[in-house]
């Protein structure tokens, strides 16, 4: 069974896809072992050159770990966004009130001090 050029293998690469298989990665100093999914994305050039400038001022320890971080912090941002945007959702004069209301027979119970 012939095997794919180096060209096709690139190609390849270029499609949006999911591999599912799993790459071993060495990732913590003490050598703890993490499998981590494997993935091929379309990129565009010139984001790839800047994370390459990177990679090479020691920023960043490979164009993986970059892209990595960047998604991390990406939805690190998106799940902070959505605690803001649920409680915009809030009606601040009706919150009050259900809070008001829970605390009226509590605080008349409370001795003066």
């Amino acid at each position: 069974m012939p095997q794919d050029s180096p060209r096709e293998r690139i190609a390849g690469s270029l499609v949006d896809l999911v591999d599912d298989r799993l790459c071993m990665t060495c990732c913590s100093p003490g050598g703890v072992v993490m499998a981590k999914l494997k993935v091929a994305v379309s990129i565009d050039r010139a984001a790839i050159d800047r994370v390459g400038r990177l990679v090479r001022q020691a920023v960043f320890p490979s164009r993986s770990r970059a892209v990595e971080i960047a998604l991390e912090e990406k939805l690190a941002a998106l799940d902070r966004g959505r605690l803001a945007r649920e409680c915009a959702k809030l009606d601040p004069k009706s919150e009050k009130a259900m809070a008001e209301e829970g605390l009226s027979g509590v605080l008349s119970g409370w001795p003066e001090y």
